[in-house]
C-alpha cells in the first residue's frame, strides 16, 4: 500500500469514527479511555473522560468482571485464537467473533456533564491491530 492509499484509509477510518451512529470509545489494554467519538460524548460522557480509567469511571463494579472477560475474548479474536465451534448456537458464534456485554450498568452524563445517571447499555468489544 503506498502512502496515498494509507492516507485515504486513515481519513476514511477517522471520518467513520467521528460520524459513527453508535457511541465508540477506544480503550487501551490498561483500561484507559484513549479516545471517544461525538455519539459517545453525547450519550455517555464528555471529552474530559478521555485519559481516565474507563471501568472505574463508567462501568458499575458488579459488571467489571463481565467486561474484562469480553476484553480478553476480543484479544483472542484479534490473535486468531477464538474460532467458534460448529456446534455452537448462533448467538455463541456471534459472541465468539464479536464479544458483546449486554445490560451493563453504565454511568451516563451526556455532553452537558449534568448529574450522572445509571443506564443499562450493551458494549461490543474489539481490539485494534496494535493493541493485541
Amino acid at each position: 500500500m503506498d502512502s496515498k492509499d494509507a492516507m485515504l484509509e486513515a481519513l476514511t477510518a477517522q471520518s467513520f469514527f467521528a460520524q459513527c451512529p453508535e457511541a465508540v470509545g477506544v480503550i487501551t489494554n490498561e483500561g484507559v479511555l484513549a479516545a471517544s467519538n461525538m455519539r459517545f460524548e453525547r450519550t455517555v460522557g464528555p471529552q474530559t473522560l478521555v485519559g481516565t480509567d474507563f471501568l472505574l469511571n463508567c462501568i458499575s463494579k458488579e459488571d467489571h468482571g463481565r467486561f474484562k472477560i469480553a476484553m480478553a475474548r476480543a484479544r483472542e479474536v484479534a490473535r486468531g485464537e477464538a474460532a467458534p465451534s460448529k456446534t455452537d448456537a448462533s448467538d455463541m458464534v456471534e459472541w465468539a467473533l464479536t464479544p458483546t456485554v449486554r445490560a451493563v450498568s453504565s454511568i451516563a452524563m451526556g455532553n452537558t456533564g449534568d448529574f450522572p445517571i445509571w443506564r443499562r447499555m450493551d458494549w461490543t468489544v474489539t481490539v485494534l491491530d496494535d493493541t493485541r
